[in-house]
């Protein structure tokens, strides 16, 4: 039997929540826009390690996946204490997005998404005589995610807007055990609310911020009463997950 609760932990908060509103019916393609704090988070040293546990065979490949297994799971609970949504997975990196407030201000989405990536970058991982650590890009702006499909039933995501072109200007001005922002006329709320050094051009390599003034807990994830043809499309796409319904009918979609 399908738990729900768990694998509603593969759809984002945002998307479930369309689910709701939709009361179980039609979730039509449409564009969500909605301002936003954006994080870029990117596993530096993975190429050196594939390599060397490649050359393992199947017991590299299993070695491997658990490093990265671990290596995410140290990255999602500060994502989940600062109540950031994990937007995308995508190889050795991970999108994140905290909603700006009812107000429109992205002042305390961005000193969340600081917070998280600081808690981030306090652990590393060495094996294989490689040192894992991450680079950080935040950006912050209005997001347009579309909603789209209806070829053969299939449904999909895909989120764009500037805080993506921001975060991948500032990840790419990253070290490793770097975060790094957008300075500037278009990171004018970044740069309200981090201080730091210029790198690179118009970005800064955070060297301290405040800290958020509230902290939310994890928001509950229910798939209950949602159709299965509407949920499964939204399980992101890594790795070949099976599941069986009450039906006894199997079916697979990809997950992470």
């Amino acid at each position: 039997m399908v738990n729900l609760e768990h694998l509603a932990t593969y759809v984002p908060r945002r998307i479930l929540r369309g689910f709701a509103d939709s009361s179980g019916g039609q979730f039509a393609p449409h564009v969500d826009r909605f301002p936003a704090a954006i994080l870029f988070a990117d596993i530096s040293g993975f190429t050196d390690l594939s390599e060397r546990l490649g050359s393992k065979g199947p017991a590299g490949t299993e070695e491997l996946s658990a490093i990265i297994n671990a290596c995410f799971g140290s990255m999602l609970g500060p994502v989940s204490r600062s109540g950031g949504d994990v937007l995308m997975m995508a190889g050795d990196a991970l999108v994140v997005a905290w909603d700006a407030l009812p107000d429109g201000s992205l002042r305390e989405p961005l000193l969340k998404a600081m917070q998280c990536a600081r808690e981030i970058q306090q652990s590393s991982t060495k094996t294989e005589g490689v040192t894992l650590s991450v680079r950080i890009g935040i950006g912050a702006g209005l997001v347009e995610a579309f909603f789209v499909g209806g070829i053969e039933g299939a449904l999909g995501d895909d989120a764009v807007g500037d805080p993506f072109r921001q975060m991948g200007l500032a990840q790419g001005q990253a070290r490793p055990g770097d975060v790094v922002g957008v300075a500037g006329k278009r990171g004018r709320s970044f740069a309200a609310a981090a201080q730091g050094a210029i790198v690179g051009e118009g970005c800064v390599r955070i060297d301290s911020a405040e800290a958020p003034r509230r902290l939310p807990g994890e928001e509950p994830r229910d798939l209950t009463g949602v159709p299965r043809e509407m949920w499964k499309h939204f399980c992101p796409s890594r790795s070949a997950f099976s599941c069986t319904t009450r039906a006894n009918i199997g079916w697979r979609t990809p997950v992470r």
